[in-house]
């Protein structure tokens, strides 16, 4: 917060907030920050954009305490890049990984006119725990 001088009196300063400096505090103070443990589900898949980008999505099966016990959450993680380029590379079905990103939202309109919202985790370090428990 900004502080501004309004005046002396008898040694002491009053003080006021600026608005504006409090605004831009509060847009810098946002936190979209997902760090996941789990197994990929499947081969990643990778595809490249027009431009030439990049892309591998998976889904990662991650654990989820209750209390009954545990459920499993999948989660659609997408990896752009180089970081796209050695996931598709060297990950395959089994794999436990670390991911840390951001969640992010998408809207999109089917075939039929339906407007679906999809949320996905946009990986920005992924990191290999383990090889498939099969191996």
């Amino acid at each position: 917060m900004s502080i501004h001088k309004m005046g002396k009196r008898a040694g002491a300063m009053a003080l006021s907030f600026c608005p504006a400096i409090i605004h831009r505090r509060e847009a810098e103070a946002v936190l979209n920050r997902v760090i996941l443990i789990g197994r990929t589900t499947a081969q990643p898949e990778m595809r490249v954009t027009p431009n030439g980008t990049q892309v591998t999505t998976f889904t990662l099966a991650v654990d989820r305490p209750t209390d009954v016990g545990q459920d499993v959450d999948y989660l659609d993680v997408v990896a752009f890049g180089k970081l796209a380029e050695n996931v598709a590379q060297y990950v395959v079905k089994g794999h436990q990984l670390a991911v840390e990103g951001r969640l992010q939202t998408r809207v999109y309109e089917t075939k039929e006119g339906q407007k679906r919202k999809v949320y996905e985790v946009i990986a920005e370090n992924v990191q290999f725990l383990s090889k498939p428990k099969s191996e």
